[in-house]
């Protein structure tokens, strides 16, 4: 993660640059907002909400099943050593895709990978092959959500994450998500019943407890 005042490298979840003591928050542009998913449960996704000052005025969008290193930073303009690891991957699941185009786990992988480097457009047709073979991936419906949702395109990102909470009524990060997107829209009601439902299903989780915090804004 680069400071986004003075480009020093932070330490993984710090809330403040131990060089400048700028506050870190994520510079979100249009396509900039929301994220994925992989294979283990933790927070992720960050999304700026205007309105809301709790929690150093962030709101985290949680993907479905992220490893640490998939929580959303901001990537400068210079690669980091991370981002040049990222395009290394793509580069060498393109080649293996070129042999097998629809399989699964490849796609999946392209797909996370390409949202890591904030390359939503193209994350999508590879988490649609995925869900053509089996359309019950709850995780990868998320991340389909998720990465409309970045982009703007939020009817899809709706339809998405609305399939995929019929599939998994009770997901967690399903539920904080939709959340966010109700939230975002103006709809404080239904961002209400998700968060609500969220902390009543999975109380004590980091997504609960950001929930509760969110809540009192409402």
């Amino acid at each position: 993660m680069i400071c986004i005042k003075c480009n020093s490298n932070l330490p993984k979840h710090s809330n403040f640059c131990p060089n400048c003591g700028a506050a870190v928050s994520i510079n979100s542009d249009s396509s900039d907002n929301i994220r994925k998913s992989a294979t283990n449960i933790n927070p992720f996704l960050i999304i700026i909400i205007s309105g809301i000052v709790a929690i150093l005025g962030i709101v985290l969008i949680l993907d479905s099943n992220v490893s640490e290193k998939k929580i959303s930073n901001s990537i400068s303009n210079k690669p980091n050593q991370e981002t040049t690891e990222i395009f290394s991957k793509i580069e060498s699941i393109n080649s293996d895709l070129q042999n097998d185009p629809n399989n699964i786990r490849l796609n999946i992988e392209m797909g996370n990978n390409l949202f890591d480097v904030k390359q939503y457009r193209k994350a999508i047709p590879h988490y649609k092959i995925a869900l053509e073979s089996n359309p019950e991936n709850v995780e990868v419906r998320i991340d389909l959500a998720v990465s409309y949702y970045n982009l703007q395109v939020n009817d899809s990102a709706f339809v998405e994450i609305e399939k995929a909470l019929r599939l998994s009524p009770n997901h967690q990060q399903g539920l904080y998500n939709l959340g966010v997107m109700h939230y975002n829209s103006g709809n404080k009601e239904k961002a209400k019943d998700s968060w609500t439902k969220l902390i009543e299903l999975h109380n004590g989780s980091q997504a609960a407890e950001t929930a509760k915090q969110l809540l009192k804004n409402i």
